[in-house]
């Protein structure tokens, strides 16, 4: 299946398995250039292509704090109660900013993307979603895994550099 924006339906990873990428399921999102764009419709292969974590983007030291304290149901309640509370920037996000800018360099030839990748469930990311929108982020590509490994979707974006706070991402991206 193809993402008709970001509601409704989904396209599924290599493997078929039904994991969400390139688009949001659940709520429907408010109209914005962000939720009205079509997933995968652009050949990649001539971008540089930028994975980045959602925690790497936000500073969601908080809400990872919840998660391993509390548990993944009050880290959903959580992010579910505050989905319109901005996140502030993370480590990483000064890097990705940098990185699209260089698409002004030529106007109406975009050469980079970045693709948020999260192995949140869609009904928690939404306020990543805002928080791009909040922030003027033109991130119009994201893989959230509900938990699997992120490995298949670099894959399929053809990540050249992924970019995390986890010490240990190679576990779970190769």
């Amino acid at each position: 299946m193809v993402s008709q924006g970001f509601k409704g339906t989904f396209s599924q990873n290599p493997s078929q398995s039904g994991h969400i990428f390139g688009s949001y399921t659940g709520k429907e999102l408010p109209a914005t250039p962000l939720t009205q764009r079509k997933a995968m419709a652009t050949d990649l292969s001539e971008y540089l292509i930028i994975g980045i974590s959602s925690r790497a983007l936000f500073d969601l030291s908080h809400e990872d704090e919840i998660f391993r304290t509390e548990g993944l149901k009050a880290y959903e309640t959580y992010q579910l109660r505050n989905e319109h509370v901005t996140l502030k920037p993370g480590a990483g996000f000064p890097l990705a900013k940098a990185i699209l800018h260089l698409n002004n360099a030529t106007p109406g030839k975009r050469k980079t993307e970045v693709v948020v990748m999260s192995r949140n469930a869609a009904e928690t990311s939404l306020r990543i979603f805002n928080s791009i929108e909040h922030y003027g982020l033109n991130i119009t590509r994201a893989a959230l895994t509900g938990g699997a490994p992120l490995a298949p979707y670099l894959h399929a974006f053809h990540v050249d550099l992924f970019l995390s706070l986890a010490e240990r991402s190679e576990e779970h991206t190769s």
